[in-house]
């Protein structure tokens, strides 16, 4: 063990700047030991780094921006298990003042994290469950038909954003889903499409294996015999840059967009909608619900279900009883 001489030897022979970065380090140390057992400050450092193994960037700045300001508002040294119901409730009532538009995703995150906490062991019950947010008005979700899809289309110079945007409208894939497909995920000889594997998690973790539409199945076809791939590269990204790689997310979102506005479609468009489309293709087209859900790849059937009043035919057969009725 180094004496105080050897240490006072070893910090007169360094740098400004390597006393400044060992200051900072030291200070930091002191800070997290004097927290207390199962404060919020070391469990929000324990969870950020659990997610960021296994979570988007994007997922991930939001959840760190959520953290900040729960400990903004409580203090980092506040303890979990001294976190009530009624603590939460004052703090998501702050919070609909100062952020009334993202309140709910700043709700979700936290009962999220508190979850993980109660799975560490750091508390017992998660104070989150206990709480209920006021009902919010469900928007039907906005889509494009195919001869929008095909304005938008025509909007667009780079091919390989446009193949993005063909294969969005034709599987109702989410954005990473498709960013992270790899040929090996293809097989054009029983035309299915497997979503999620070893290097690509889903966002339910499952993976799922969706069958190819034949226009689909043609302009992928095509596409893999342009040039884009060949036998020898089943690891590939099917929609990738030039160099190979894949495209960050903002990319096939602002270009969708832009093809959008040019094409005069409905400002509440966006990539999502695509997701959308699909959907709402299906069910228009007396597709069951049940197999939209399986496609789609949701967990629970009322997500899906936003969908169904989109299936006219049957809510009018539905209606029908009411014919055998003589005032």
């Amino acid at each position: 063990m180094a004496t105080k001489l050897d240490l006072t030897s070893d910090i007169k022979n360094m740098s400004i700047e390597n006393l400044d970065t060992l200051i900072s380090a030291l200070l930091e140390l002191k800070d997290k030991k004097s927290r207390p057992e199962n404060s919020l400050a070391t469990f929000c450092e324990e969870y950020l780094g659990i997610l960021k193994s296994s979570y988007s960037d994007k997922y991930v700045k939001s959840v760190e921006l959520t953290l900040k300001t729960l400990l903004e508002y409580f203090g980092k040294d506040k303890s979990l298990s001294d976190i009530n119901r009624g603590d939460i409730n004052n703090f998501i009532a702050k919070l609909r003042i100062t952020a009334p538009k993202g309140y709910r995703v700043y709700f979700r995150n936290l009962k999220a994290a508190f979850n993980v906490a109660v799975e560490m062991e750091y508390i017992a019950v998660n104070p989150f469950t206990k709480v209920k947010l006021p009902k919010q008005q469900k928007e039907k979700p906005a889509f494009i038909s195919v001869a929008q899809l095909n304005l938008i289309l025509n909007s667009m110079k780079d091919e390989t954003l446009k193949a993005i945007v063909h294969y969005a409208f034709f599987t109702g894939s989410r954005r990473g889903e498709i960013l992270n497909l790899r040929w090996r995920n293809i097989d054009f000889e029983k035309k299915t499409i497997t979503i999620g594997d070893e290097d690509f998690q889903t966002k339910t973790r499952s993976q799922r294996v969706v069958p190819m539409a034949n226009l689909l199945y043609v302009g992928l076809w095509e596409w893999s015999k342009n040039g884009k791939v060949s036998s020898s590269k089943p690891d590939g990204f099917v929609f990738a840059k030039p160099n190979g790689f894949s495209f960050h997310e903002d990319v096939p979102t602002k270009a969708f967009k832009r093809a959008c506005r040019a094409s005069g479609i409905d400002k509440k468009i966006h990539f999502h909608s695509l997701r959308h489309s699909f959907a709402s293709y299906l069910v228009q087209n007396g597709v069951n619900i049940q197999n939209v859900q399986q496609l789609l790849g949701h967990s629970s059937i009322t997500t899906t279900e936003v969908y169904a009043h989109l299936n006219m035919d049957a809510l009018q057969k539905s209606v029908k009883a009411f014919d055998n009725i003589q005032e």
